[in-house]
């Protein structure tokens, strides 16, 4: 055997070597358990009241914008479509603003259970989901008390706010990625995703039942 030879022998026995040390040095994936797991679920659960929860309440709005006559009903209606249309598509203030960023946020607090959940991954998700009903409840009725009574409008609001804020906080400190399936994922084809017609078809097709 030539020295060549011997020197590219060893030279792929040392990148197999090395390819396996990295491969070992990896955290072991583990699903569906630990307080990782758990902190993530309670996280997308919190990060769920203060998206979907707090569409849910625009009921309230609605009513107070209708007698107070700053516009038809029909008018006022389009607000409450226009930001559940973005929850759902990624986007009036009320209704794009909080549409945008409930969006942002929510799609990626399903997605990040993944990480965490196998067998229980259905369950996860019907955890996290149930916030929206539980933020369902909690604020109209709490906007229709604030409202209503002495603190007014605007402090009955602001009020509303920073109980988002703080579930938010909760979430941001609660949910993380988990590093060892992180590490073994390519990262996504962002243009790919946007310029492929069906997809885009099957998304746009489905819009319309945001709206209605």
């Amino acid at each position: 055997m030539t020295s060549s030879a011997v020197t590219s022998t060893m030279k792929i026995e040392s990148d197999s070597n090395v390819s396996q040390e990295s491969e070992s040095r990896q955290p072991a994936i583990v699903f569906d358990k630990g307080p990782r797991a758990l902190a993530t679920l309670f996280g997308g659960f919190f990060a769920s009241i203060a998206t979907f929860g707090y569409v849910n309440a625009f009921g309230v709005y609605q009513d107070l914008y209708t007698r107070s006559g700053v516009a038809s009903p029909s008018a006022i209606s389009w607000i409450g479509s226009t930001q559940l249309f973005f929850m759902f598509a990624m986007g009036l203030v009320g209704g794009l603003g909080l549409g945008i960023g409930g969006g942002l946020i929510y799609i990626p607090t399903l997605a990040i259970q993944s990480h965490y959940w196998r067998r229980h991954r259905a369950l996860a998700l019907g955890v996290v989901a149930t916030g929206s009903s539980f933020g369902g409840v909690i604020f109209p009725i709490m906007l229709n008390r604030l409202i209503n009574g002495s603190v007014g409008y605007a402090w009955g609001v602001r009020a509303s706010a920073f109980l988002v804020l703080g579930l938010l906080i909760l979430s941001n400190i609660l949910m993380s990625p988990n590093q060892a399936i992180s590490s073994k994922r390519e990262k996504p084809d962002i243009k790919g995703v946007l310029t492929d017609v069906p997809f885009m078809l099957g998304s746009f097709a489905c819009s319309p039942f945001c709206m209605v």
